[in-house]
């Protein structure tokens, strides 16, 4: 499951059915508002209360994410598509189409894919080899790839910073990006505000003078673990290590970074209660995530009930809350 914005919800599912060749082949249904086409479903249908199957080209899934408001998926013979809003080049589309209602294949990255991120306005795409390619919108510096004076591409876009790095997870935020590498490090880049790329306090002076890193810089605060995966929400970001502990960090907001205080935090620090954590999420402004039991917590933001707790108005989730339907 990945979430989407302005409600969207996309599910990645294995599952037989009469349309299915097999029961090994893995489909892919959406449903929610299907403004600018970010569905699939094309543009007769803009919104759907109940999943439908998206039509691609025969192929099984790897993987899918949802971005503001466009929509990437991965296949497993390395293929990826993208579909929704257009208006950034975030669909890596060289055309000048505002929005693209149905899967379109990338033409552009010369090598299989393995994942995909897709930011508010922007998409990262981690091929096979450790590449990293990027593309759609730029103003501050998300694309990692130097400068911000194209302000955005439709091209897919050779992050040459990150080579020889070993990429191996990529997570793409609204304005900012990150990476994690084989060896445990966390690289960050694009807009820097509020700490959301977590450089730390000893690095305050860069952030005051400068709100975007062009390139990837390693995100000193954590070079003494190893961090396993990265997430990226509107304005703050979250990692996890190889022994389950969950830091966050940038802004505090809501609580979304699930403190005891909605203040920001330039450096990432340990989620109290989060123990455990083998999976996560972080949305706009609220973060949840899943634990060694398969416990599911959430925190932060709760206007439009996105806890799934009872309570829609925005509450001080200061411990964090199990939010499972029983």
């Amino acid at each position: 499951m990945c979430k989407g914005g302005a409600g969207k919800v996309l599910k990645y599912a294995a599952t037989l059915a009469r349309d299915v060749p097999s029961p090994s082949a893995r489909w892919l249904a959406t449903w929610g508002n299907g403004d600018f086409g970010r569905l699939g479903h094309s543009l007769q249908d803009l919104s759907s209360s109940l999943p439908r199957r998206v039509t691609l080209p025969p192929c099984n899934l790897r993987q899918v994410d949802c971005g503001g408001a466009h929509t990437a998926a991965v296949s497993e013979d390395g293929r990826l598509f993208t579909w929704g809003l257009n208006d950034r080049g975030q669909l890596g589309h060289s055309g000048d189409e505002g929005h693209v209602s149905v899967p379109r294949e990338v033409l552009g990255i010369p090598e299989d894919v393995v994942s995909v991120s897709a930011g508010h306005y922007h998409t990262l795409a981690l091929a096979s080899s450790g590449n990293l390619w990027a593309f759609g919108c730029n103003n501050s510096g998300q694309l990692g790839v130097g400068s911000s004076e194209g302000k955005r591409t439709a091209r897919a876009t050779l992050v040459k910073a990150a080579q020889d790095l070993g990429v191996r997870q990529v997570a793409a935020g609204a304005y900012h990006s990150l990476a994690v590498t084989e060896d445990g490090q966390v690289l960050g880049w694009g807009h820097s505000g509020n700490g959301r790329l977590g450089l730390g306090a000893s690095e305050w002076w860069r952030i005051k003078l400068s709100s975007a890193e062009m390139t990837p810089r390693r995100v000193r605060p954590l070079q003494d673990h190893c961090v396993r995966a990265v997430a990226a929400g509107h304005m703050h970001s979250a990692c996890i290590d190889d022994q389950g502990v969950m830091r966050t960090f940038g802004y505090g907001r809501f609580w979304a970074l699930g403190r005891e205080s909605d203040s920001d935090s330039l450096t990432p620090e340990p989620v109290p209660g989060a123990h455990g954590v083998t999976e996560m999420a972080l949305g706009g402004m609220h973060s949840l995530s899943v634990n060694l039991h398969n416990e599911m917590k959430a925190w932060g933001a709760n206007q439009h009930g996105e806890l799934g707790l009872v309570r829609f108005p925005p509450v001080a989730v200061t411990s964090r809350q199990r939010s499972v339907a029983e």
